[in-house]
């Protein structure tokens, strides 16, 4: 390959391309993240009972998780 075909790469689409797909493949990860929490804390409420601000945190966990998802689907939409 030539320099120029070598800076052809560089310039065009190949860097917007490989950061849209990084970017949608780390918040599919941190999505997975989210899920993770939201079943930590669902399995937690099974164990402690006694906590009285228990229902709060499933609320902000299922928030959270919503969220993402909605994150994930705009950035694919707008990408």
């Amino acid at each position: 390959m030539t320099l120029d075909q070598i800076l052809s790469l560089f310039t065009g689409d190949l860097i917007p391309l490989t950061i849209k797909l990084a970017l949608l493949l780390l918040i599919f990860l941190y999505g997975i993240f989210a899920a993770v929490i939201l079943r930590q804390i669902q399995l937690m409420n099974k164990v402690v009972t006694e906590v009285n601000f228990s229902p709060v945190l499933v609320f902000v966990a299922v928030i959270h998780f919503v969220l993402v998802v909605g994150l994930f689907i705009l950035t694919v939409i707008l990408l």
